[in-house]
């Protein structure tokens, strides 16, 4: 992800990516938190806030997904559902794993390499 984030920044000063997750919380938790490391709510709850704050801090979501039996625990369905509720453009890499993925304001992509190209085009005129 930072390698994308580095390409979202480098290709306009005018975009920010907003979510700290990809820094895995300021180096403190290298991967999710998972089974026994939710018993206790207290922190995930707070890393559960941070994300939200990023998505309400952002102007669009990028939202990665993959084909059916991948290794993820499902948070970014709740991101992608926060984000549609809030009325964001949300831009979508990979398959459309629900109907909501169906959503007006939903732009869907096969892959990185396709949505960069189509961003390009619409920076180039004046887009962002």
């Amino acid at each position: 992800m930072r390698q994308y984030r580095a390409e979202i920044e480098r290709a306009s000063t005018l975009n920010r990516v907003t979510s700290r997750w990809i820094d895995a919380h300021g180096g403190e938790h290298l991967v999710s938190l998972a089974g026994d490391q939710l018993k206790d709510p207290t922190l995930g709850r707070h890393l559960a806030m941070i994300d939200l704050e990023d998505i309400d801090n952002a102007d669009y979501l990028i939202a990665f997904t993959q084909e059916e039996n991948g290794n993820s625990k499902g948070g970014r369905h709740v991101e992608f559902g926060y984000a549609l509720a809030q009325d964001k453009q949300i831009i979508v890499i990979g398959p459309r794993e629900n109907v909501f993925y169906c959503m007006e304001g939903v732009d869907q992509y096969n892959s990185w390499s396709v949505f960069y190209l189509a961003w390009q085009f619409w920076l180039e005129r004046g887009y962002r």
